[in-house]
């Protein structure tokens, strides 16, 4: 388990399995496609599902909020996620 942010909230399984899932479908996007997913209208609803996904982590990081084992998850996955995708 997670350690606790400040506050003491630890998140519950189910809030972990969702990460999880998440987390390996957005390695498998890398893997497949070889690039970050994006929100724009040229992708495809899945890409669009992750890429919307990907904002909040983000939005959480600049908040000071996200799990710092998230953030390195999400470093070791994904090169460049920290910066929201380019319009």
């Amino acid at each position: 388990m997670e350690p606790c942010r400040p506050g003491g909230y630890r998140p519950s399984s189910r809030t972990e399995e969702r990460w999880n899932r998440r987390l390996e479908q957005l390695k498998e996007h890398v893997r497949s496609y070889g690039r970050n997913p994006g929100m724009g209208r040229s992708g495809s609803p899945e890409e669009q599902a992750l890429g919307k996904w990907l904002s909040v982590p983000r939005h959480l990081l600049k908040k000071g909020a996200l799990y710092p084992e998230r953030a390195a998850q999400l470093d070791t996955t994904l090169t460049g996620w920290r910066r929201p995708p380019v319009k």
